[in-house]
């Protein structure tokens, strides 16, 4: 028995050593990765490459952006301390670039890289920048501290420090009052450090909080009284993985009440939670159109707040592994028909829950709305397969384009119903997961169909583990290449 994977379409793989830098686009990108990107595709920031960007750069080429990945691990700190010496010559060629507006170092942050953040940061023009993750005091990035309070274009801003004995205040501190200052990302940053500048932001509007530790009830009045009284109007906040349970603070901000977007993934909100959000904020804001309360305790009881609270500006949920149970098709049922995305995975809706999501008598008929589903290890068998396919192929389910149901036990019959209806009647999907479902040999065909059939359509069809003929193998690789589907599986071949 061989095992084998397979994509109709696979990434391009490096072996070998550093490859030079090649010019794709007006980026220079030295990134520790073997995925094509625009930019100079290289893997490492190695002695040869930075020498070969400075003579770029030397000569006029004037780039948008500039990609830095400086991870030491895989051996590389020796081939990045060999072209430490020559980043001060790429710093003084970078502040020449009128052009230079999005900026990234990310990885070792040391002296060096700070001298090319400086050079990027007071170039004049710079709007976009992505720092992290910082490793030496601030005392050494004093000349790029003093580069950020100069500059007075920078728009958006990304930084992190996971390491606990350091300490980012000197630069956030140098952005006080910064009118440009639209979008801010910060992770791992103790709450203190924040809000000195998040209260004095006046055109904030896009927030992201990454384990910032705001689970005390003090810490959260702290953090939007700060927003609060800087003015901002948020159009999206995001506040992930913050153990944060008590939103009644964050509910009564006026600086939400114009918010669009809400993401609140893997905090510790409950269903009385969810009912502050879902009366204070859902069911007064007429623009909020994302919500994601995926990863929190939600319950089938804080669905049911959402759902009474429900405007029609809401277009996109996310409650994956939000402790949901079969109620929940019930429940959520009427929401199919006017959202565009809907996140259910994680959840143990089991069979008797997808039926009544899709078929039940809490359905709501009409024009269909649903592009994007989200129902991978809910526990479905057969059964919920042959309703998710029904659904389908109704009028409601016309518009759906991405189907995830990966990790169910939809077995052979369950998998040939979604496929064989995909085919016959629906003319959008674009992605279909369904790996670890237990399917095999009898589903190839149906799988040979979709192909056939949906050829201005499927991009990416997704089966994981498969066991099937060698014959078969070679007639889905083939089928795949003609009709330009990403197929990836892993197949087991019998014979």
């Amino acid at each position: 028995m061989n095992k084998k994977s397979f994509a109709a379409r696979p990434a391009k793989k490096h072996t070998g050593p550093p490859s030079p830098l090649k010019p794709v686009a007006n980026c220079i990108n030295f990134a520790l990765n073997f995925t094509k990107l625009i930019g100079f595709d290289s893997i490492f920031p190695s002695e040869d490459n930075v020498k070969t960007a400075t003579q770029l750069l030397s000569s006029g080429a004037e780039p948008a952006s500039i990609h830095f990945e400086t991870h030491t691990c895989f051996g590389n700190e020796r081939v990045f301390k060999a072209a430490a010496p020559f980043l001060p010559q790429l710093a003084a060629e970078m502040r020449k670039d009128s052009q230079l507006v999005d900026a990234s170092f990310v990885g070792h942050f040391d002296s060096g890289v700070a001298q090319l953040v400086t050079a990027a940061v007071g170039n004049g023009r710079l709007e976009r920048i992505r720092l992290g993750d910082i490793s030496e005091g601030m005392a050494v990035y004093q000349p790029m501290i003093d580069a950020f309070r100069d500059n007075k274009t920078l728009q958006y801003l990304n930084i992190s420090c996971s390491n606990p004995h350091m300490t980012m205040a000197p630069i956030l501190d140098s952005l006080r009052g910064r009118q440009s200052l639209r979008r801010l990302t910060l992770l791992f940053i103790p709450m203190g450090e924040l809000t000195g500048l998040l209260s004095s932001l006046p055109n904030l509007d896009h927030l992201t909080l990454s384990d910032t530790q705001i689970s005390q009830e003090s810490q959260a009045k702290t953090l939007f009284a700060a927003l609060g009284g800087s003015k901002a109007s948020l159009r999206r906040l995001r506040l992930c993985r913050n153990d944060l349970d008590n939103v009644a603070e964050m509910c009564g901000s006026k600086a939400l009440r114009f918010l669009e977007k809400l993401y609140l993934p893997c905090n510790k909100i409950t269903a009385e939670g969810v009912r502050s959000i879902a009366d204070r904020i859902l069911a007064r804001n007429r623009k909020l159109r994302r919500l994601d309360l995926s990863g929190n305790p939600v319950s089938t009881a804080g669905a049911r707040y959402i759902v009474d609270a429900h405007s029609q500006s809401l277009v996109w949920l996310g409650l994956a592994s939000a402790g949901l149970n079969a109620d929940a098709g019930k429940v959520l049922a009427p929401m199919v028909a006017v959202l565009q995305k809907l996140d259910l995975s994680g959840n143990l809706l089991g069979d008797e829950g997808v039926v009544s999501l899709f078929l039940g008598p809490g359905v709501r008929h009409g024009r269909p709305m649903l592009e994007e589903l989200g129902l991978g290890s809910v526990n479905m068998t057969e059964r919920g397969g042959k309703a998710v396919a029904e659904w389908i192929g109704s009028e409601e389910g016309a518009k759906i384009r991405t189907l995830d149901l990966k990790e169910n036990a939809l077995g052979d019959r369950g998998a040939k119903a979604i496929l064989d209806t995909i085919a016959a009647k629906s003319r959008l999907v674009r992605e279909l997961v369904m790996d670890h479902n237990a399917i095999g040999e009898p589903t190839v065909e149906s799988i040979l169909g979709v192909m056939g059939k949906r050829l201005g359509a499927m991009r990416m069809l997704k089966i994981g583990d498969i066991s099937m003929r060698r014959d078969n193998a070679k007639r889905l690789e083939a089928a795949a290449q003609k009709a330009g589907v990403e197929l990836i599986y892993y197949r087991e071949t019998k014979y």
